[in-house]
């Protein structure tokens, strides 16, 4: 199926030197955005339609091939008027049914994947519970169980709003064209006379993320939008409730460098080593050192992830080299720990209590792994939960209050005993 990118306004609204398409939204021009975001969804056959100043967007775009896709263009010269001109012009490009979107747009694969599904000629995706809009701006639609009876800006009675993301077959290029010819130019005049003898079909997507980008507000709000998405369901209690709140606004910095989401990673292992370093000399300077340098690399930790996702620049690759590296980074710091401790009061014991951490640690990672791959889904614990956000933020605490005897042993419990559970655990799902 091909994907339809409406990309042809002047974007006055704004009031931007450069067509709105191309304005930087957290590292990443928002037409690029969409672009990608249809490539995750699966649509990699892309039509944009473009105007003003149409060399400056297809200079910038290209073929596509930088980003996985095919990239062909129809230029609307009459711009100015309204955005149904503009999906006439991509009449004789596009297959028996396609996707339309705005290139001013922001929304989730999430969407595109589920109104892809949707049997209809024409399928609109609505958002029955608007939260980042302003609904007196958008085009508001009435909706009776699987079906559009209304749609428009002015509607008094309405049940929802309109997204953006149409579903589309070619049966609708008629009613264009007449519409046009009635003076009728907006593309919900068009739907608006579709509806008349056709059914056009709502797909709900109140649950995801989307915005309309057409004022500088509305971008500092999808900004913020998306950053506010950056937090993951598998995300540890510190994660949520310390580490996202401070890793976010970093990565709202980094994005607009060139920093890559493998370099980051590398530079969180690099204060991972500081760490270990620090808390190997063994005095309270130092352990306080290693301490606050665990804490920073955790927090740093999902600083690549998060630009990862921002930049559509997740890896296979990527993920392997983080996961290998905490691992090398957990190891080292807890040896560091262990042996600062042991230089200074020179007791054997510690090497124990140290093995016993490490072994519990790495259980934690490895039963993860390996549950996953024996039941195809990521474990669960419902007890305990020594993630490696938790880990880092006890060795942080132990770091700072000089008590790196005590926050060994806690680990060492704290790991061994959700193995333990897991264990358990694994044992139960297998008899399922």
């Amino acid at each position: 199926m091909k994907g339809l990118i409406l990309a042809a306004g002047d974007g006055t609204r704004i009031k931007s030197v450069v067509p709105k398409v191309l304005l930087p939204l957290c590292g990443v021009p928002l037409i690029q955005r969409t672009i990608l975001t249809l490539k995750d969804a699966g649509i990699t056959d892309i039509i944009i339609i473009v105007g003003f100043k149409e060399d400056v967007v297809k200079n910038y775009l290209g073929d596509g091939s930088k980003y996985g896709v095919n990239i062909s263009y129809a230029t609307n010269d009459e711009y100015e008027r309204e955005n149904a001109t503009s999906i006439l012009k991509a009449e004789k490009m596009v297959d028996e049914k396609f996707l339309l979107v705005m290139g001013d747009h922001i929304f989730t694969p999430k969407v595109i994947k589920g109104i892809l599904k949707v049997k209809g000629d024409l399928v609109i995706a609505t958002d029955s519970n608007p939260k980042y809009i302003d609904v007196g701006e958008a085009t508001k639609i009435l909706t009776d169980a699987d079906e559009i009876k209304d749609i428009g800006k002015d509607l008094t009675e309405f049940n929802a709003v309109d997204t953006g993301i149409f579903l589309c077959s070619k049966q609708i290029f008629p009613v264009i064209t007449e519409c046009v010819k009635d003076g009728k130019e907006e593309w919900s005049d068009s739907i608006k006379k579709y509806i008349e003898n056709h059914k056009a079909v709502p797909y709900d997507a109140s649950a995801s993320i989307w915005l309309d980008v057409d004022t500088k507000e509305d971008l500092k709000k999808a900004e913020t939008l998306l950053l506010g998405s950056l937090t993951k369901p598998g995300d540890g209690y510190i994660s949520r409730n310390l580490n996202r709140k401070i890793s976010t606004k970093i990565s709202k910095h980094l994005v607009k460098t060139g920093i890559t989401p493998n370099q980051l990673t590398l530079i969180s292992f690099m204060i991972a080593l500081i760490s270990a370093a620090s808390f190997s000399f063994g005095g309270y300077i130092y352990v306080a050192v290693g301490g606050v340098s665990a804490q920073l690399t955790s927090i740093l930790d999902g600083c690549d992830g998060e630009i990862a996702r921002l930049k559509f620049l997740q890896t296979s690759y990527g993920s392997w080299l983080d996961a290998c590296l905490d691992r090398y980074a957990d190891f080292l710091i807890i040896f560091g720990m262990t042996y600062g401790y042991w230089i200074i009061h020179k007791e054997v014991l510690i090497w124990l209590i140290g093995f016993i951490c490490l072994t519990g640690t790495f259980m934690i990672s490895y039963s993860s792994t390996r549950y996953k791959e024996a039941f195809n889904e990521n474990f669960s614990s419902q007890k305990i939960s020594t993630r490696r956000d938790l880990r880092l933020f006890i060795i942080f605490l132990g770091g700072i209050s000089n008590q790196i005897l005590y926050s060994l042993i806690l680990l060492a419990v704290l790991t061994n005993l959700e193995a333990l559970m897991r264990l358990i655990q694994h044992r139960k799902d297998s008899k399922n």
